[in-house]
């Protein structure tokens, strides 16, 4: 019995540690399986075993323990994708600016008040907030602007940010009166805007604002990739009994459907993600990218945009990056701010309010600082 024990224990820890190192070769897996996808979520629980793992078999005093340690340390670079130990920045005064990314949710505008009146307390609470964090330059996902003025948005903000240029891109409209999409300020000058041409089934869409900074151009990239979705209710995958069930039509979807919906979603991505980063890689300006990528630091998507570029968090993030509120996972990052390699990133906080199901991300970045 003892040396049935013994081999199931070393049995589980050979799988661990191999699970662990896939996690190295998902940048070069097939982006049109479901498995690099759905096993790129789990990153940070499989890391969290095999630190487990160690310290059982540092205990027990077993050679085995060795295996472990390679496998934490080649994976640490993929660690720090979800946690940040953070170092204080140098101090650059010149050439520095702040940039702000954040899934507004269409700033609540479909939470009416009893009257079907317009119940503008989000939409006031995010105003209070950009007016006291006055980006340089802000991107806004799920953005909204109402043509009448009765909802306020583009005609308020830049007053409110000191940042009077605008490029806003529209997807969808309601009533040729509501418009739904991508929306980039900026405190100085927007000299061309263009958008990313790229698949998509919901609307999802990146757009390019080439912004002059003083005797420089930077472009700035504002992406929104395919979600999924789901609401929160769908979020919970029946760990809650009164969780509701995805409905299409009047026909429920159960595990199954989400499984292969999700998968679908994934690849077009990815396709979103190649579209990206060969903008990218053709843009005559040094880049900053910003925006709500719906997918995770280990996935094929991730890879794909960031590239060479520098992620803001790695460089400058503290503790767990956690940037989607709404399934209250502490490492689901999904909002991003990638840049330049010649660009260097000062500071890197996630503010959490509340006022979306995603947090904001404010950066601050050396855009005349050279890096490697």
């Amino acid at each position: 019995m003892r040396l049935m024990k013994r081999r199931i224990f070393y049995l589980f820890t050979a799988f661990s540690i191999v699970a662990l190192l896939y996690y190295l070769t998902i940048p070069a897996e097939n982006p049109f399986s479901p498995l690099p996808y759905f096993a790129s979520f789990l990153f940070v629980p499989v890391f969290l075993l095999n630190v487990l793992i160690f310290i059982f078999w540092l205990l027990k005093r077993k050679r085995i323990v060795w295996f472990s340690i390679v496998a934490l340390a080649v994976s640490l670079p993929e660690a720090a994708k979800y946690y940040g130990v953070s170092f204080s920045g140098k101090d650059v005064s010149e050439g520095s600016i702040k940039i702000l990314t954040f899934n507004v949710r269409n700033f609540d505008v479909y939470n009416y008040n009893k009257d079907w009146s317009f119940n503008t307390t989000i939409r006031d609470s995010i105003f209070r907030f950009l007016g006291e964090e006055k980006p340089d330059i802000a991107c806004f996902q799920e953005y909204f602007f109402e043509i009448s003025g009765k909802f306020k948005t583009s005609d308020t903000l830049p007053g409110i940010m000191s940042a009077p240029y605008l490029h806003a891109n529209y997807s969808k409209q309601s009533y040729h009166k509501n418009y739904f999409g991508l929306a980039t300020f900026s405190r100085y000058p927007i000299i061309s805007t263009g958008h990313v041409y790229m698949v998509s089934s919901r609307g999802n869409q990146c757009i390019f604002s080439d912004i002059k900074i003083g005797n420089d151009t930077i472009r700035v990239y504002n992406m929104h990739l395919e979600s999924a979705g789901f609401s929160y209710d769908d979020l919970r995958f029946r760990t809650d009994d009164n969780a509701k069930p995805i409905r299409k039509g009047k026909e429920k979807v159960g595990l199954r459907s989400k499984l292969t919906h999700l998968t679908e979603v994934a690849i077009i991505r990815y396709m979103q993600a190649m579209a990206i980063a060969d903008h990218i890689k053709n843009s005559p300006y040094r880049v900053l990218v910003c925006g709500d990528m719906n997918d995770n630091p280990s996935s094929i998507t991730y890879n794909f945009v960031k590239g060479r570029l520098r992620d803001g968090f790695r460089e400058r993030g503290a503790s767990f990056g956690n940037t989607y509120m709404a399934t209250r996972l502490p490492f689901l990052r999904i909002d991003f701010v990638f840049a330049d390699k010649s660009i260097q990133f000062v500071s890197y906080d996630i503010p959490h309010c509340e006022f979306s199901d995603h947090y904001p991300t404010v950066a601050k970045v050396a855009v005349g600082a050279r890096g490697d």
